[in-house]
């Protein structure tokens, strides 16, 4: 397999293969992907800022990966703390706040007594 840099005519190639990995995870019972993310826009903007990969078999387009180097909002280390704080917020409003209980050391679990 040749791994190289994308560009802008492959477009509809990396959708095809994005379309039948979306096929093979939902066959596979697996929700990722299910809804519009990664999409055309997404991937255009990958390719011209230089994240956008290929791998190439038999010079056609087989698979895609776009690559950050920096670090995305979600992994930040309190990403998910913060999140977790939003939804006992929100389910507070239906007096059950310690629905969600923190873990330490492993992260959460339902509390459903």
């Amino acid at each position: 397999m040749e791994i190289r840099l994308a560009h802008p005519n492959e477009i509809e190639a990396i959708v095809n293969v994005l379309e039948e990995a979306r096929a093979f995870l939902a066959s596979s019972g697996i929700h990722q992907w299910q809804g519009e993310y990664p999409n055309k826009d997404n991937i255009f903007d990958d390719i011209l800022s230089g994240r956008g990969y290929v791998g190439l078999v038999d010079g056609k387009v087989a698979a895609y990966a776009a690559v950050n180097r920096g670090q995305e909002e979600e992994y930040e280390s309190n990403y998910i703390d913060v999140h977790m704080k939003k939804q006992r917020k929100k389910l507070s409003a239906y007096g059950n706040s310690d629905f969600i209980e923190t873990v330490r050391g492993i992260g959460y679990r339902l509390n459903m007594a």
